[in-house]
């Protein structure tokens, strides 16, 4: 299988099963989100959504997941905030820095409104000044507004990872 690709692993491999039963009850205790629920959005949306956004960052091609954003939606991580319209340049800032971007999605939930989604991801890359190789073990919640990313927050230790010292 090729590196860049989506590849699939055990759900509890890396955050433990005390993380994964923190995300679940968030998102089965939540109160529904103040916008209107959409009730075509299901589970199996949630997870194209995330493989679109998966194949946009290791493709390097924002465009191949930017239909799934509002308009005002916002990407924020330890590394920063981006808005939709920036969401490209930051994608192609990142990769001056990293490459043989690889992503494992290992877990995806949404809530029973639909409003509201959670993704454990592996994420991992190479840094290019040294060649050294990371992975980030990241959770990730994402409101989502009739089916589009409405935010996208992502919960990570920067500290040791290879992405905090480009």
């Amino acid at each position: 299988m090729r590196q860049d690709s989506l590849r699939l692993a055990h759900p509890l491999r890396h955050l433990g099963s005390t993380a994964l039963l923190w995300v679940m009850a968030v998102l089965s205790c939540c109160p529904p989100t103040s916008h209107a629920a959409d009730s075509s959005f299901r589970a199996a949306d949630f997870r194209a959504l995330v493989e679109r956004q998966v194949q946009a960052w290791t493709k390097r091609d924002f465009s191949l997941g930017a239909k799934d954003w509002a308009a005002d939606g916002e990407l924020v991580s330890p590394g920063g905030r981006s808005k939709k319209p920036a969401l490209q340049s930051a994608m192609k800032d990142y990769f001056k820095n990293f490459s043989n971007l690889s992503v494992v999605v290992m877990q995806t939930f949404l809530s029973a409104d639909g409003n509201l989604g959670a993704v454990e991801w592996d994420w991992s890359v190479t840094r290019i000044r040294d060649g050294a190789r990371g992975t980030t073990h990241d959770a990730i919640i994402v409101e989502l507004e009739h089916g589009k990313i409405k935010s996208w927050r992502e919960y990570f230790d920067f500290g040791n990872s290879v992405d905090a010292r480009p």
